[in-house]
């Protein structure tokens, strides 16, 4: 599969899923990084939907591997900030990249 396929695909998921399309770092266009820009832009009760929808994907990810027995796993967890109340940008970043990625993850529905 090539990566504009793959890049597309992870598009649609993201918008099935109800959150904000992830871009990669480089592409023109493409949001990767500036999610407050682009929620502000669109209808209130839709940016807080999409948020919502994040956050929530977000800690449904986070809590599964925090209850995971490998310690390299729970820190890394620790370390984007899961019980955190002012998380920084990297954190932020990170979580990002997290929910992107198990988006990108095929599943079989079977």
């Amino acid at each position: 599969m090539t990566n504009e396929l793959k890049n597309i695909q992870a598009q649609i998921a993201a918008l099935n899923a109800g959150i904000v399309p992830f871009g990669r770092w480089g592409e023109e266009g493409a949001p990767h990084h500036d999610f407050t820009r682009i929620l502000k832009n669109m209808d209130p009760d839709e940016s807080r939907r999409m948020r919502r929808n994040f956050r929530k994907a977000w800690r449904k990810l986070a809590k599964a591997k925090e209850s995971s027995s490998n310690r390299w796993i729970r820190n890394e967890v620790k370390a984007m900030g899961l019980h955190c109340q002012r998380p920084d940008r990297k954190m932020k970043n990170t979580r990002k990249y997290l929910v992107a990625y198990d988006l990108t993850q095929e599943k079989n529905p079977f």
